[in-house]
């Protein structure tokens, strides 16, 4: 977003991004790279970071450079890709249109999608995830379950907290929501909420915050 930048440009080397990682690890924490370039995919790639936000495959000329190479390390390394889509849909058609195709690459390749919106940015509200879903569902080629898992078991994964967190077994921590309807067979039903179960506790029910 800032005037005169080239997106498609990497702005921190191998070298750069992986003392970030080694530091990171050595506290805990999660790395996620903000990349829109080829350039910075394939550097933030081969540094070894936890998740690429956008991941958009761009040249230096603003064109679509896929690397599939990359793509495979990806998933290999269970590297996730926060695809941000509801953003993506204002962008110019033969961007958005090849971003996509990228997307349906990517996950024919197996790298794990984790869902994200890049909320508070301009014009992305914070209430924009059902609709991530559903883009991820109709436009990518996830079926409703892995979209649902983009945003749980991955999510917890890629952020490191899977051991108490994304998924429904004993010992997580019972956060959960109830729905009308199922979103393993019709992803737009996620849009149906009715209770917010946070820790174990009812914390939300039919839309009034307890």
């Amino acid at each position: 977003m800032t005037p005169g930048t080239n997106t498609g440009l990497a702005q921190y080397s191998v070298a750069e991004i992986r003392a970030a990682v080694e530091e990171a690890q050595r506290g805990h924490v999660s790395v996620a790279a903000h990349a829109l370039g080829t350039a910075g995919i394939r550097n933030a790639t081969v540094a070894g970071v936890d998740t690429i936000e956008h991941c958009n495959w761009l040249g230096p000329d603003g064109g679509i450079e896929f690397d599939e190479s990359v793509a495979m390390q990806m998933a290999d390394q269970g590297t996730g890709v926060v695809a941000t889509l509801v953003p993506l849909q204002r962008s110019a058609a033969a961007v958005r249109d090849g971003v996509i195709t990228c997307m349906r690459r990517m996950a024919a390749l197996g790298v794990p999608f984790v869902a994200g919106t890049d909320a508070g940015v301009s014009l992305t509200p914070f209430d924009s995830l059902p609709r991530e879903l559903e883009i991820l569902v109709a436009e990518v080629g996830l079926t409703p379950m892995q979209a649902i898992q983009a945003a749980t078991a991955n999510a917890a994964r890629a952020f490191g907290v899977d051991n108490t967190l994304g998924t429904l077994v004993g010992g997580q921590a019972a956060d959960l929501i109830a729905l009308d309807g199922d979103p393993s067979v019709q992803i737009g039903d996620v849009r149906s909420l009715r209770i917010v179960i946070k820790g174990g506790r009812t914390v939300v029910e039919n839309g009034i915050v307890l």
